[in-house]
């Protein structure tokens, strides 16, 4: 034990070194997994097997590398921003990052090459944002791109004391929860002794989400106008800023809701839009296949549309739900569909038949075009999509009207029970 203890001291880089030079403690030399034979006799020795089973162990780590190699994967926003407006030569960039992706052309490899580089400047680390800051206002570089680090206590208006006078246009690509983040940011190229006011943009996708949450500042931006200024339509509110255009939740947008949400839950005709195919032969086939299960059951196929007292609670409420909606505003589309599955024409059993291979895409696709075009001239429209929508997320005529206990479906939880949705349902919602 002594003397392995003193040999340690005396050099305790020893076990490092072997591993680094590839050598084991034997001095033998440690073979690349891609010189291992796959022909070794894995029955002379356990270290054949033992080797065998290594190189295809590490042939299939490779196989899962070289994938990954191969993802296409988005950049950083923030440096596809800056290489593509022209690289940091042309872009001032005020954020708190010191380390970030530059793209250059490498002569020597005759491509664009990416490479990480730190930001420098020509003092001190913490006033790099200054000095880019300086570089745009004097018209050095007329890009500059802000994170939140660096949105409050930046001045960046067209100034009539500095060099780059031009108006401002502010891109916003994310908006900040708070209402009052919003003021800060929007207001570094909104200040005073400015030549032009700024020009506001906010990209906004027309996924659900994104216009829930933009509603949602807008609302708060036109109550903190009430609070500071007596006014919700007063400067610095959602109208004056672009974002007038998202605040649902008033009185419009009430009268708004309650007008679709009559229309959905009486399967109204007419309809502001019209869904794809594939979403209406999705709801075809739900439809389809609850009613051959009901069919099954034998006797009046209505009665036994209704839950059973032994059914669970999640199945009792989706009986219940398919029972309302048959047997009311669409009672001549669920006649339509039980002739149709009585002759073998039911579309979830065309798709069991293309599962199982007995029917082929191009032999089916015709018969559920037919059954398509029969149930859209029984009644099957947007507002039935939508009915069915609205309960995967859980809202019904009952969860949706007032109650006695329950208080009437308001604009912002009807948008937080639509982001239940996917984004194409959320998007015809």
């Amino acid at each position: 034990r002594g003397k392995r203890r003193s040999r340690r001291y005396k050099n305790p880089k020893l076990k490092r070194r072997k591993l680094l030079y590839g050598k084991s403690a034997r001095g033998s030399r440690r073979v690349p997994w891609d010189e291992i034979s796959l022909d070794l006799d894995v029955t002379k020795s356990v270290e054949n097997e033992r080797l065998v089973n290594y190189r295809k162990a590490a042939e299939k780590v490779k196989t899962y590398l070289d994938a990954v190699d191969e993802l296409e994967l988005p950049p950083n926003p923030l440096d596809r921003l800056l290489n593509e407006l022209g690289g940091p030569d042309k872009v001032a960039e005020l954020t708190g990052r010191n380390i970030r992706q530059i793209q250059r052309y490498d002569e020597s490899k005759g491509r664009m090459v990416v490479s990480y580089e730190k930001r420098r400047g020509i003092g001190r680390f913490d006033q790099i944002n200054i000095e880019e800051k300086e570089n745009f206002q004097s018209g050095r570089k007329v890009v500059a791109i802000l994170s939140e680090a660096a949105s409050t206590g930046i001045s960046l208006q067209a100034d009539r004391r500095v060099g780059n006078q031009r108006r401002r246009v502010h891109i916003t690509l994310e908006l900040p929860w708070s209402a009052d983040k919003a003021i800060q940011q929007l207001g570094r190229t909104h200040r005073a002794n400015q030549r032009t006011g700024p020009m506001y943009k906010f990209l906004i996708s027309d996924v659900g989400g994104e216009k829930r949450f933009a509603a949602a500042v807008a609302k708060r931006l036109a109550l903190l106008g009430a609070l500071t200024q007596g006014d919700r339509r007063a400067t610095g509110q959602s109208s004056a800023l672009g974002l007038g255009g998202f605040d649902m939740d008033n009185k419009f947008g009430k009268k708004a809701l309650s007008t679709m949400l009559t229309s959905i839950w009486d399967c109204s005709s007419s309809t502001p839009t019209d869904a794809p195919d594939s979403h209406v032969v999705e709801v075809l086939k739900l439809i389809d296949s609850h009613l051959g299960a009901v069919i099954e059951e034998g006797e009046d196929w209505r009665d036994n549309l209704a839950p059973y007292d032994c059914d669970k609670k999640s199945e009792q409420t989706f009986y219940s739900m398919m029972e309302s909606l048959l047997l009311g505003s669409c009672s001549q589309l669920a006649e339509n569909r039980v002739d149709a599955i009585k002759q073998g024409k039911s579309v979830a059993k065309y798709f069991v038949c293309l599962e199982d291979g007995t029917e082929t895409k191009e032999t089916i696709k015709p018969k559920i075009d037919d059954e398509l075009n029969a149930a859209k001239e029984a009644g099957l429209n947007f507002n039935v999509l939508c009915f069915i929508w609205l309960f995967d997320v859980g809202v019904t005529h009952q969860s949706g009207s007032a109650g006695k206990i329950r208080a009437p479906l308001t604009v912002p939880k009807f948008l937080n029970r639509c982001l239940g949705m996917n984004l194409s349902r959320q998007k015809l919602m």
